[in-house]
């Protein structure tokens, strides 16, 4: 196509979009339009299907009711667009700015052209950026928005079914009768938002800062969540949510939780994602980390007294040293651990959770099978007694550097 066409495309949809004779729907399906820079353009209503928008400077851009089903917008200016009842069924918007734009009613559910077939048909936001833009009543189904950029967005009764939000900025975000299940959210800020009278049945937001966050009403069935965190101090809270997200990406993003000395007596960490987390010589004593999980995590030396692990993943983990007096054990999950290479592959060496060394008297330990947990000279009464290890099991000397 022609810049002459091109101009004269636009042209005539000018006019069929206000209805004045001589006017023609456009038809752009399919069409390389990359690097535009056309601010304000008009296309409600076009047919736009397949067509690459990439790279374009479309700030203030009508597509209301437009066909965009699979279109590209990747690295696109959207910002202060109109979207309001757009197709937008399977569109890559991956790094677009839609600052301000209005995407009420759109439909983004997943989408694949039989002409352009894709792997993975779903929409794609991953790192756009969306602050204060209108979603309301929009479709984001299966959606991929891992990092997207929605403060203060409002989208009341929008759909997130089973979209992945994790490490999405959603602070002050206004999700009123929004729909979130099966969302995976971890390690998202909602600082500020609003889930009020939300479905967030089977939603993920363990590791997510929820600070001042308004869940009154939420439907919360089977929901994963650190609720707990909210009290911490934002700091801690951060550091929390990057290790949630360095857990739950393989270390491709986010970072490592080091709180070596750390103080959070009496902090509910439950649901927590701590798994190879540093927390050597830190306080929490009388603190939660029920159904946490804790895999590899390293605990020497800490102040563990009368935290309550019931349902945690405690397996390999490091205790060496610590104080668990009166602690809760019973309940917890422990079972020899595979270790593996720098490249990532199984190797034969398992390892079991150590107690080397902790102070266990009056822990509640029922449940705990021998077979995972290494209690060589840990404190167990005030007779001292201590276990016999197992050296086929290993022990902390083989815990590998996380």
């Amino acid at each position: 196509m022609t810049p002459l066409e091109f101009v004269t495309i636009i042209k005539s949809h000018a006019l069929f979009a206000d209805g004045k004779p001589g006017g023609k729907r456009a038809d752009l399906r399919g069409e390389n339009l990359s690097g535009l820079r056309l601010p304000g353009l008009v296309l409600r209503g076009a047919s736009l299907a397949g067509a690459n928008f990439s790279g374009c400077k479309l700030a203030g851009a009508d597509f209301r009711s437009a066909d965009l089903f699979s279109a590209n917008f990747e690295g696109a200016d959207l910002s202060e667009g109109h979207f309001q009842n757009a197709n937008l069924r399977g569109a890559c918007m991956r790094r677009a700015r839609l600052n301000f734009a209005n995407l009420e009613g759109a439909d983004l559910r997943p989408g694949s052209l039989d002409t352009q077939p894709r792997d993975d048909p779903r929409a794609n936001f991953e790192g756009a950026v969306l602050d204060s833009a209108t979603l309301s009543n929009a479709h984001f189904e299966d959606a991929k928005m891992q990092f997207v950029s929605m403060r203060r967005v409002k989208a009341h009764r929008t759909v997130f079914d089973g979209a992945t939000l994790r490490g999405a900025d959603l602070a002050g975000a206004d999700l009123t009768k929004a729909s979130v299940q099966r969302t995976n959210m971890t390690g998202a800020d909602l600082s500020g938002a609003s889930f009020h009278a939300a479905s967030m049945v089977r939603a993920d937001f363990r590791g997510a800062i929820m600070a001042e966050t308004d869940l009154s009403r939420a439907n919360l069935q089977g929901s994963q969540s650190t609720p707990g965190i909210s009290k911490l101090p934002v700091n801690l809270q951060k550091a929390l949510r990057d290790h949630a997200l360095w857990v739950e990406t393989s270390g491709a993003s986010g970072s490592r939780a080091v709180l070596k000395g750390v103080k959070m007596r009496g902090a509910d960490l439950s649901n927590a994602y701590l798994s190879g987390a540093d927390m050597r010589d830190c306080d929490l004593e009388g603190g939660r980390l029920c159904v946490a999980v804790v895999v590899l995590t390293d605990f020497r030396g800490a102040n563990l007294k009368a935290v309550d692990f019931m349902g945690a993943e405690i397996s390999a983990s490091d205790f060496g040293k610590a104080d668990l007096r009166e602690a809760v054990l019973a309940g917890a999950k422990a079972e020899p651990w595979t270790l593996r290479d720098a490249d990532g592959k199984e190797t034969s060496k398992k390892r079991r959770a150590s107690f080397v060394k902790a102070d266990l008297r009056g822990a509640k330990m029922d449940g705990l099978s021998p077979t995972a947990i290494d209690l060589s000279d840990a404190k167990l009464s005030d007779g001292g007694a201590a276990v016999a290890s197992d050296p086929s099991a290993g022990g902390a000397e083989d815990m590998m550097d996380t």
